[in-house]
Formats: structure tokens, C-alpha cells, sequence
């Protein structure tokens, strides 16, 4: 079962990606993409330092004012924050960790190990892709790919099967705040440096 949003073709779910592999015949997928008016290399530091005790989930700044500031959400690149390195092991918003199993240049992949939890094709409950795909000189795209697991149990495989479409909801919604927040911080970052207003284009 695969599912898709925002700037996401056919095309783009045909696409074998860094990190497929992790979980090789997956029970459900979800690609999403946004453009973001800066280039890829300007885009890549964000992706370094986000996730739960780092820089947050970059959220928008109405939805950090309603928040009151909280959870926490950079919106600088912290220079003493260090990157994720291959096979640590990161906090999760859920009950489990996420490993880092590739971290290369515009490539981010994580997979979800949940502790005293049966775990199947592989080992990992789901992999999470970030892909940063260089567009232009001044645009990029944020590609994200998740690849669940099937659960090993029928009768839980039975049972949520139909849930999947609503509990996907607050992920979209998680998803979109992301990129609407990355989208004010690059802007924002291009405005300290003097590029000006014209950087603050969509394609």
C-alpha cells in the first residue's frame, strides 16, 4: 500500500531510493516532497540537526506562538550540535529509537527499533528517508520516503489495516508543518546573509 502527498508524482514512487532496502518488502509506504526556495546544500544543515532533543521539528512560527515556544524548535543552525553519526542511536517521538543507517552528503536514513517489540524483514519497524535533490542554484526539494513493516501478527495486520488512512493523518499534518517551517527558516537565513526578497520565491 502506498500513499503520497504534496509534490509527488508517479514517477517519483517507481524510484528505487537510499535506504529502500531497510525494510525490503514493505505494508505501507508514504513519499513526500516540498520545494524549498534555497539550494540543497543550504537546506542539508537543517536536516542534520532535526529530531526530538536536537533542533525539533522546525515548526512554523504562528504554530510556536500558539505553543507557547514549545516543543523545542530551532530556527538557527546550531554549530555545537553534532551531526548524526552512522549507527547512532536517536531519541523518537514514539516509544522507540531511531539508528542512523546512512548519512551521506543530501541523504538521511533512519530505522525505528522499538525495544521488546517483535520486529520483522529485517530488523527495523520502519526506515525514514531524507532527501535533499538539488533543483538550481537557488531551489531544492525535501524528499521524504517512509517504509513500514508489516506487523508479524495477522490479526494486527487485520486490524489496522483499515485505520491506516486516520492515523496517517496527524503524520501529514506533522509533515506539512515541516516543511512550512524549513521554507521560513531558509528564507529567513537568506534575508541575515542580504540576498534579499527575490529569494523568497516558489516554483
Amino acid at each position: 500500500m502506498a500513499r503520497r502527498s504534496g509534490d509527488v508524482g508517479d514517477a517519483d514512487l517507481a524510484r528505487t531510493l537510499p535506504g529502500d532496502s531497510v525494510v525490503q518488502v514493505p505494508w505501507h509506504v508514504v513519499d513526500r516532497a516540498a520545494v524549498l526556495p534555497a539550494p540543497a546544500a543550504e537546506v542539508w544543515p537543517w536536516l542534520l540537526q532535526v529530531g526530538k532533543g536536537r533542533g525539533g521539528w522546525y515548526a512554523p512560527r504562528w504554530l510556536q506562538t500558539l505553543l507557547g515556544g514549545h516543543p523545542r524548535s530551532l530556527r538557527t543552525i546550531d554549530p555545537q550540535m553534532p551531526p548524526p553519526r552512522l549507527g547512532a542511536m536517536l531519541a523518537d517521538w514514539g516509544p522507540g529509537s531511531l539508528e542512523v543507517l546512512q548519512v551521506e552528503e543530501n541523504q538521511l536514513v533512519y530505522g525505528s527499533v522499538i525495544p521488546d517489540r517483535p520486529r520483522s524483514d529485517g530488523g527495523y519497524h520502519f526506515s525514514w528517508l531524507f532527501l535533499v535533490e538539488p533543483l538550481d542554484d537557488r531551489t531544492s526539494r525535501l524528499y521524504t520516503r517512509l517504509r513500514f513493516a508489516e506487523p508479524q501478527r495477522r490479526a494486527v495486520r487485520t486490524a489496522l489495516r483499515p485505520l491506516v488512512p486516520i492515523a496517517a493523518l496527524p503524520d501529514y499534518i506533522t509533515f506539512e508543518w515541516l516543511f512550512a517551517g524549513l521554507r521560513e527558516r531558509v528564507r529567513e537565513a537568506a534575508a541575515t546573509r542580504g540576498l534579499g526578497p527575490d529569494m523568497d520565491r516558489e516554483t
